[in-house]
């Protein structure tokens, strides 16, 4: 009994070597395709990093400032003003007391239609009573024609005027800026600071063109 178990064990391990050998068998079948040969294009099989999505890696932006430069523009170009006003008065001259007071008129802007009386004067300065003046007249005439001169004189500051009729005078005068004169006889009763007035007149003392008075003139 016992060689025959022994001979059935022998049996089951030889049929238990079949699967063995089917599956050697087989390997060897499949292993030349299994093998790749040189120059034969190989079948590219998906790439695993190619098959698995990789998430792009985010990209973080940094704002970058540029200075921003500000040109100043230097004005290289320098005017200089030079200014030099020179006013130089030289004033020279000796006053001589002529002992003539003069009351002056400036000449007119425009051309008068009439004579006029510019400025007047007297000689001397120092007179008694009863002694002669001479009093001048400077005008101004638009046209060459006949005036009349007219004086008086009185007290300086008082009343009343005291007129030489003896010595008044009409002539004819130019066109123009001229001057004339007549005399003046002093009052007898005169003393003291003279004012003397100078008239001019139409001919015949129709129309006064013009009077100045000079107070204190003798």
């Amino acid at each position: 009994m016992d060689q025959r178990y022994n001979d059935r064990f022998r049996n089951l391990r030889r049929w238990s070597y079949l699967p063995l050998a089917l599956l050697v068998v087989l390997a060897l079948v499949r292993l030349p395709s299994a093998i790749p040969v040189a120059g034969a294009s190989q079948p590219k099989s998906p790439s695993l990093a190619a098959a698995i999505p990789v998430a792009a890696p985010a990209v973080h932006r940094t704002p970058t400032r540029t200075p921003t430069r500000t040109r100043t523009p230097v004005n290289t170009n320098t005017a200089t003003r030079t200014s030099t006003a020179t006013s130089t008065r030289t004033a020279t001259g000796t006053n001589i007391s002529t002992a003539t007071p003069t009351s002056t008129q400036a000449p007119p802007t425009s051309t008068p239609t009439q004579p006029t009386l510019l400025s007047v004067a007297v000689s001397p300065l120092v007179a008694s009573p009863g002694s002669s003046l001479v009093l001048s007249y400077t005008l101004f005439s638009p046209s060459a024609q006949q005036v009349s001169l007219g004086a008086g004189i009185q007290p300086s500051g008082a009343c009343c005027w005291s007129y030489d009729g003896q010595n008044d005078r009409t002539l004819t005068i130019s066109a123009g800026t001229s001057t004339v004169t007549r005399l003046f006889t002093v009052p007898m009763n005169a003393s003291g600071p003279q004012d003397i007035i100078w008239g001019l007149w139409s001919a015949g003392f129709g129309t006064e063109y013009g009077a100045r008075v000079v107070s204190s003139a003798i």
